[in-house]
């Protein structure tokens, strides 16, 4: 007869799921979430991707100009109370995806200053890198 594994052995440890819960979960029902996977999150996404196109048709900010002619482009039927609901959820995006660029590029300067800076430290004497430099210098040690 055939058993199972002997899950009190020391092989297998169970653990102590009490102190998982004081991690912070995120809500499944937040109006973000709820509103993301409506049509008019879906439509929100869309008008912001349209806003940040490159090229001809490059436009700067999700307000209700912008949005009505993109609405004629696309040939999308909204009424006015969905209009509103699309500018509030698209400025919300729009403001996400600026910040992204800004860290991005944040971190794209703090990085190229990091390797100017170490391009331009001095060399110290004694270290691989100085001896390095001298034998391509061709000047002795």
């Amino acid at each position: 007869m055939r058993r199972g594994p002997d899950l009190s052995s020391g092989r297998f440890k169970i653990i102590d799921m009490r102190n998982e819960s004081t991690i912070e979960t995120p809500e499944l029902f937040t109006p973000e979430n709820l509103i993301a996977e409506s049509p008019v999150g879906t439509h929100a996404r869309e008008f912001v991707r349209w806003c940040f196109s490159l090229g001809d048709s490059f436009r700067n900010s999700p307000d209700a100009t912008n949005l009505q002619s993109w609405l004629k482009k696309g040939k999308l039927k909204v009424s006015k109370a969905e209009e509103a609901e699309i500018l509030i959820e698209a400025r919300r995006l729009f403001m996400k995806k600026i910040e992204q660029h800004v860290r991005r590029a944040t971190a794209v300067t703090a990085s190229a200053a990091t390797a100017a800076a170490s391009d331009t430290a001095p060399e110290v004497v004694g270290t691989p890198a100085a001896a390095a430099a001298a034998a391509a210098a061709g000047s002795p040690k």
